[in-house]
């Protein structure tokens, strides 16, 4: 079909790319200027049984929705500073009790129409004792390992992120194993 319309296959891929590099670049521009809704938290995990299981808190307003602890950024505050205090805010964690691995993992995606732009941190729960605290915006909360945490995060961009992160989580273990 592209053939008979004098396209090639590698043509149409890359002009896919560009495309996206194009979104991208567009996105990148519109942070600058303040139009996109930036929000920052953690992928927060610990160790039980020798198995890495995440935190995802379940929305009150959409009850199938379960996202790891994030939110908006307050006008002056770095997205750091963001993720510790909606990491407090929402499950009661407060950043002594956090250890972090890696360095910042932006989401982008669309959200009630408008670009948004997510950025998130691997911690590690050091604190043995720590105890989750939900606030109203959640109903529950779950310490899922990665194949019921990929199942409860049913958006396709949160998996993706879910799969970095697990692979991220993976690599810093065997580095502190050896």
């Amino acid at each position: 079909m592209f053939q008979q319309l004098g396209l090639s296959l590698s043509y149409l891929v890359l002009l896919k790319l560009t495309h996206v590099r194009c979104f991208l670049s567009i996105l990148d521009d519109m942070m600058a200027e303040g139009s996109v809704v930036r929000a920052a938290g953690f992928i927060v995990y610990k160790m039980l049984n020798d198995k890495v299981h995440y935190l995802l808190l379940q929305s009150s307003k959409k009850p199938h929705h379960w996202t790891p602890p994030k939110g908006h950024l307050e006008e002056g505050e770095t997205d750091l500073d963001a993720a510790y205090r909606e990491t407090n805010e929402e499950a009661g964690l407060l950043k002594d009790q956090l250890r972090l691995i890696d360095s910042q993992i932006p989401l982008k995606y669309t959200a009630n129409g408008k670009p948004k732009v997510v950025t998130y941190w691997i911690a590690e729960l050091i604190d043995e004792n720590a105890a989750v605290k939900i606030s109203h915006e959640h109903q529950d909360y779950s310490w899922a390992d990665y194949d019921k945490a990929f199942e409860l995060v049913s958006y396709v961009d949160a998996q993706s992120l879910l799969n970095k992160c697990n692979d991220l989580i993976k690599e810093e273990l065997q580095k502190n194993a050896k």
